[in-house]
């Protein structure tokens, strides 16, 4: 195993990690979480991207498409990812619940500091962005699988939108013309 695949294990683990000692209630949230079809997808993700950095299986793109540059590519862009959704997740400390839910007994404000100040939806944009920042600097076939997951998290994203409009109104109307949905720009 060469040193980018280390990294690249290195970088899914404490993405895992992260999201396991900063939740308030892992056990609830990866049952409920797991039960959908997006809980489902996500942990088949995770599972083929460790299993390709252990170096397991390869889904190697042709020959002809293969070059250094796109490791050169990919790191800078799974760690702007890694520290996008981490950023985003520390910062709404017990606002965070499951994906495309809303429990508005714990869910009481409206996050809009951090990375929320620039783009409404920066865990799943830093999501995405660590997905195919990883799959480029394993030069993977599998990068066009950036395709069906983005179409998930704008689903996920449509239902969370509709939750937050019910429980916050005004003030998220407010904040969604000043602040993008994903893409900052």
């Amino acid at each position: 195993m060469d040193a980018m695949h280390v990294f690249l294990l290195i970088s899914l683990f404490w993405y895992v990690f992260f999201w396991a000692i900063t939740d308030t209630a892992p056990v609830a949230h990866f049952i409920a979480n797991f039960r959908t079809f997006r809980g489902l997808l996500g942990a088949f993700v995770v599972f083929i991207m460790a299993i390709q950095a252990l170096e397991i299986i390869h889904f190697d793109l042709p020959a002809q498409y293969q070059t250094p540059l796109s490791v050169w590519i990919g790191i800078p862009i799974l760690l702007g990812g890694l520290t996008l959704a981490c950023w985003a997740k520390a910062v709404m400390k017990t606002n965070w619940g499951v994906p495309a839910q809303h429990d508005i007994t714990r869910q009481k404000s409206l996050v809009t500091s951090g990375p929320f100040a620039y783009v409404r939806n920066p865990i799943y944009l830093g999501l995405l962005l660590y997905f195919i920042g990883f799959e480029l600097a394993l030069m993977s076939w599998i990068l066009a699988g950036a395709v069906p997951l983005f179409i998930l998290i704008r689903m996920a994203i449509t239902k969370e939108e509709t939750l937050l409009s019910k429980y916050f109104g005004k003030s998220y109307a407010a904040y969604c013309k000043k602040v993008p949905r994903l893409f900052p720009i």
